[in-house]
């Protein structure tokens, strides 16, 4: 008797599906195919295979719709400063701004120094060039310093006196100034340094005193003397205001002298406001003897 068949699963080409085959003993010839059997049941999933290669780039796609604005992004970190730009060319020019309000008085600068001496002025009105002697000065009209010689008609015979001084340049206050018989030096506080003497017995009776100044001054009184024998003082005349020439004169005067006194003429100036300057004088004194 011949031995039974026996079913064998193996995996065919066709996927997996189990096909029958016979065994069969060695000297039997198989037999026919039987005919398949029921589908078994599916296998576990394998593993996945490799990756396939790239496939070639798609065609475009449509551009989409714009999405949404995104929020605000946080503030990022300033960059580094740029390369300096070129200068602008000028603008137009503005209008003129308003004046500024007045500023402030500034200090006192320091006194500047002196400037050079002036040139020597002309010299002061005096007693004119000419005359013989017994003559006398006497008036031409009633003009400043318009006077002549002229012979005494009758009466007694008159001498004159002259007193000169250099000019002065800075006229102080509240200052007795003496001048008499030198034409160098100026007015001086001190009465003996320039003494005109009386060449003979008389009487004075008039004295014209002549006032100067390049800088008149304020108009306070100022008053001239005749001076005898530097103790006694007569008045000549006083006089105030503001003109740069002034005269101090006296015809009617009565001062007795003998010859060998002194005289000299007495200015007394106040305390002015505003101070004359350089100061020129002279003075014509009258003596009948």
């Amino acid at each position: 008797m011949s031995p039974s068949p026996k079913l064998i699963w193996h995996d065919s080409e066709n996927h997996d599906i189990p096909t029958l085959s016979h065994s069969h003993t060695e000297g039997g010839s198989p037999g026919p195919p039987g005919p398949p059997g029921p589908e078994g049941p599916i296998g576990p999933e394998g593993p996945d295979g490799p990756p396939g290669p790239q496939g070639i780039q798609g065609v475009q796609g449509l551009e989409g719709n714009v999405g949404p604005q995104g929020q605000q992004g946080i503030q990022g970190i300033p960059g580094n400063d740029g390369a300096q730009g070129q200068q602008g060319i000028q603008g137009i020019q503005g209008e003129t701004g308003a004046q500024g309000a007045q500023g402030n008085q500034g200090i006192q600068g320091p006194p500047g120094n002196d400037g050079p001496q002036g040139v020597q002025g002309n010299p002061g009105v005096g007693v004119p060039a000419g005359g013989t002697a017994g003559q006398v000065l006497s008036k031409i009209d009633g003009a400043d310093y318009n006077t002549q010689w002229s012979t005494a008609a009758g009466g007694s015979p008159v001498y004159v006196l002259q007193a000169v001084a250099a000019s002065l340049s800075t006229v102080a206050d509240a200052t007795s100034y003496h001048f008499g018989s030198l034409a160098g030096l100026a007015p001086n506080s001190t009465a003996t340094l320039m003494p005109l003497y009386v060449p003979k017995t008389g009487t004075i009776k008039s004295i014209r005193v002549t006032w100067r100044a390049s800088t008149a001054g304020s108009g306070e009184s100022i008053s001239a003397y005749v001076r005898v024998n530097n103790t006694a003082d007569t008045l000549i005349a006083a006089v105030a205001n503001t003109s740069a020439v002034k005269l101090f004169a006296n015809a009617a005067m009565s001062v007795a002298v003998t010859a060998g006194d002194t005289l000299v003429i007495k200015i007394v100036t106040p305390t002015w406001a505003t101070n004359p300057a350089t100061l020129a004088l002279g003075a014509v004194i009258y003596v009948e003897a």
